[in-house]
């Protein structure tokens, strides 16, 4: 009888705990920070959205073109790039092996980091990252940097899906995203094997 009354006070400080418990938890689990982006198919279709920023529009899509070799997943033959990205759909790349050129998917959209923002584009080396020359005339106006502006691609298997250059998949459609900035970093290519590019089960395999 008398260890009832001990079970019962146990238990009463194990409730009490819980919430305490889990508040700590959530207080330790990292804060998930997304930034807004804009995905459009090419400048006309964004111009056409935004008259008053059609220079903007244009800059951001030279700034995507300007990346689009650099990141772009190469491949050792077009019949390779076109299993993953479908016919018609590949082109030369500017590098070139032992028995020809490599092949890269072509741009079927961009996304900007923000509209009124500034674009970031990969450095030549693409070691880092440079603001356009127009843009280093007035940063203390400029929006966040974090979404590289940067050419998306779509996958043979999925057409209605903008993906970038490292298969991570971005909007289902043009228009306003919220996007995880180490989702969508600027990377370096490589060469990739067919088979893999717009799976929902594993990313592309890729090689040195």
């Amino acid at each position: 009888m008398t260890t009832r009354p001990r079970k019962r006070s146990r238990l009463t400080k194990l409730y009490m705990l819980a919430p305490a418990t889990t508040l700590l938890v959530a207080a330790c689990s990292p804060v998930v920070r997304e930034e807004p982006g804009v995905v459009y198919q090419n400048a006309d279709e964004c111009a056409q959205q935004n008259p008053e920023q059609s220079a903007q529009c244009q800059a951001d899509f030279q700034a995507a073109q300007a990346v689009h070799p650099q990141t772009a997943p190469k491949y050792v033959s077009q019949a390779e790039c076109e299993a993953d990205f479908g016919a018609a759909r590949c082109e030369a790349a500017p590098e070139r092996h032992s028995q020809g050129s490599f092949f890269m998917p072509m741009m079927m959209g961009y996304m900007a980091g923000q509209m009124l923002g500034r674009p970031t584009v990969m450095a030549p080396n693409g070691n880092g990252a440079i603001p356009p020359l127009q843009d280093r005339q007035n940063t203390s106006t400029s929006a966040s940097r974090g979404v590289p502006t940067q050419p998306l691609y779509k996958a043979r298997d999925d057409q209605t899906t903008f993906r970038t250059a490292t298969n991570e998949p971005v909007a289902k459609q043009t228009g306003p995203v919220s996007v995880r900035p180490d989702n969508v970093r600027l990377q370096g290519s490589r060469v990739a094997r067919s088979g893999g590019f717009g799976s929902t089960a594993a990313r592309m395999s890729t090689g040195g």
